[in-house]
C-alpha cells in the first residue's frame, strides 16, 4: 500500500504562522439541498420555500433539471417551481452531481432557459457541499439578489477551479 500523499493541485495554500485567525460566523443556515433525478416532483421543490431562506439544487449533466420545452405528456416542468422561488427572492444555487466537472449551462437550451430566470452557477465546479456552506456564508451577509449572485460566482478560498484539467485516456 502506498502511503504517500498525492496532491491533486498545487494550489494548497500553506499555513502562515504569523497570520491571525479571523472568525467570520455570520452565515444563515436555512438553506437546503434539492437533488434533482428523472421522475422528481417539483411539489418537494415548492415545499422547501417554507423552511429555507436558499436552495441549492444538485443538477444533472451541465446544469440542468427537466424544464419540458416540448410539453411532453410524461414529463413535468421545473421552471415555473424555480422562478416562483427566484421572484420570492430565494435564490436558487445549481452544483454538479459529480466530483469532478463543472457546470457549463450554456451549451442546450435548458441551462439557457434556467439563467434567464436567474439561477447561479454557471460556469462553477464547487461539490453539492461547497455550494451549500457558501450560499450559507453568502445569505449571512447579504438578501440582495445581485449582491447573492456576485459573492456565489467569486472565487472566495479555492473553492471554485480556475480551470478544470483534461486528461486524454
Amino acid at each position: 500500500m502506498n502511503r504517500k500523499i498525492e496532491y491533486l493541485t498545487s494550489e494548497y495554500r500553506k499555513r502562515d504562522k504569523n497570520r491571525r485567525v479571523v472568525l467570520d460566523t455570520k452565515i444563515n443556515p436555512r438553506v437546503g439541498v434539492f437533488y434533482f433525478h428523472p421522475g422528481a416532483n417539483p411539489q418537494f421543490l415548492r415545499e422547501m420555500k417554507k423552511y429555507y431562506d436558499g436552495i441549492v439544487i444538485a443538477a444533472t449533466g451541465l446544469g440542468h433539471v427537466g424544464i419540458n420545452p416540448g410539453k411532453n405528456k410524461l414529463s413535468v416542468s421545473f421552471l415555473p417551481v424555480i422562478k416562483e422561488l427566484i421572484d420570492s427572492g430565494i435564490p436558487v444555487v445549481f452544483a454538479p452531481q459529480t466530483i469532478f466537472g463543472r457546470l457549463d449551462m450554456d451549451v442546450y437550451l435548458t441551462g439557457r432557459e434556467l439563467q434567464k430566470i436567474g439561477v447561479i452557477g454557471n460556469g462553477c465546479d464547487w461539490t453539492i457541499e461547497t455550494a451549500l456552506v457558501k450560499l450559507m456564508y453568502v445569505l449571512g451577509h447579504t438578501n440582495k439578489m445581485d449582491e447573492i449572485k456576485e459573492m456565489m460566482e467569486k472565487n472566495l478560498v479555492g473553492e471554485i477551479s480556475e480551470r478544470s484539467e483534461f486528461e486524454l485516456c
